[in-house]
């Protein structure tokens, strides 16, 4: 998982500059991915300046009005006899845009 999310992490763009968005693109389409899992997004997380958060944060990001209902989140698509778990990945994110 580490050198997945080392190459993912080498990638994130820097700039607003097209070619920092199209390096990205690039190898978010060569990995074939669309997440890393919560270790993996820990990993990048962490790599990133952001660490484990507070308690209080975690109860509000796992209260009942901030998470749609779990059978929402899951689908089962049948493609050629063969049955499919498709899973939505849900975020939950706070931000403080104060100056001071």
């Amino acid at each position: 998982l580490r050198p997945l999310v080392s190459v993912f992490f080498k990638e994130l763009p820097t700039t607003l500059q097209k070619k920092d968005w199209d390096r990205y693109a690039r190898v978010v389409g060569t990995l074939h991915i669309d997440n890393f899992g919560s270790a993996g997004a820990s990993l990048l997380l962490a790599w990133m300046g952001i660490h484990a958060v507070s308690s209080d944060f975690r109860l509000r990001s796992c209260s009942k009005d901030r998470l749609p209902h779990i059978r929402r989140l899951t689908a089962d698509i049948w493609r050629d006899g063969v049955a499919w778990q498709r899973t939505r990945v849900m975020a939950y994110v706070e931000y403080d845009l104060g100056c001071g």
